[in-house]
């Protein structure tokens, strides 16, 4: 786009620069420039003040920005225009979480799964709706559902996997951080989460296996070191398990941090 084809962001728009104003919007948007997304959104309410897109647009903006209160209006006023689109729906349902405003959030999240039942960030985002209310049980009927429809999303299996873990239910999470990893070999929490539920379900050759295979290959090393040490310590070997944890501490001297690993 040339500099004088520029959609003017300080002030209104010609009709022909609206759409090319919401796309640049988005751009900005997606690469984190927040307040080159607002002004294009706004200037573009000044040429069509009941653009929902606009509209929606300075919602998700606010949210990202943490101004949460904005974001509320900003997303009510979208649903009030397109009350059956779930995208909207889910978009107010976080802003809502955001402001500890449980009961409005599930309202709009379920509203979005009943509009869109295969809307995989909807049943994300209401899972994590139910963890925060401890209800544990219903946010796994959620990953479950997500990864019926999407199995090869690491962040998916991962996800369900480290919930597993949290919910001492250690052997089942093993296939799905197994799964998480081979996606993607790089996920550290999927690597943590895994040497937990290895160990926690008795499974200490291949704990110890997989804490091995990670130092060698100098990987998440406090961690490791600190993950070999739980699962020497549950051995019996206390004496080797203690070096590991003060190896550990030497590299990173926080024990919070490199000690990290759940226990069972």
């Amino acid at each position: 786009m040339t500099a004088e084809h520029r959609p003017n962001a300080t002030g209104p728009l010609s009709p022909g620069q609206v759409e090319t104003a919401l796309v640049e919007a988005f751009q900005h948007f997606h690469a984190g420039r927040l307040a080159e997304a607002e002004a294009l959104g706004l200037a573009v309410l000044s040429t069509v003040p009941s653009n929902p897109t606009a509209i929606q647009l300075l919602g998700i903006v606010a949210y990202r920005a943490e101004r949460f209160p904005q974001a509320i209006e900003w997303l009510e006023q979208t649903v009030a225009m397109l009350p059956n689109d779930p995208v909207a729906r889910n978009n107010l349902g976080l802003a809502y979480r955001a402001q500890e405003r449980l009961a409005d959030a599930t309202r709009h999240l379920q509203e979005a799964l009943r509009l869109d039942p295969t809307y995989i960030v909807a049943h994300l985002n209401y899972a994590t709706l139910l963890l925060k209310q401890r209800r544990i049980d219903e946010a796994l009927a959620h990953y479950d559902e997500a990864l019926r429809r999407n199995p090869a999303s690491g962040d998916l299996q991962c996800g369900l996997g480290v919930l597993l873990v949290e919910r001492e239910r250690h052997a089942e999470a093993v296939a799905p951080l197994r799964e998480a990893l081979r996606i993607n070999p790089g996920d550290l929490k999927a690597l943590g989460a895994l040497g937990t539920a290895l160990r926690c379900s008795g499974q200490l050759d291949a704990a110890e296996a997989l804490h091995r295979t990670a130092l060698a290959n100098n990987i998440d090393v406090p961690n490791m070191l600190d993950g070999l040490g739980d699962v020497l310590k549950q051995r019996g070997r206390l004496s080797e398990a203690i070096g590991l944890y003060i190896d550990a501490l030497k590299i990173h001297r926080d024990r919070a941090a490199a000690m990290g690993t759940p226990s069972c």
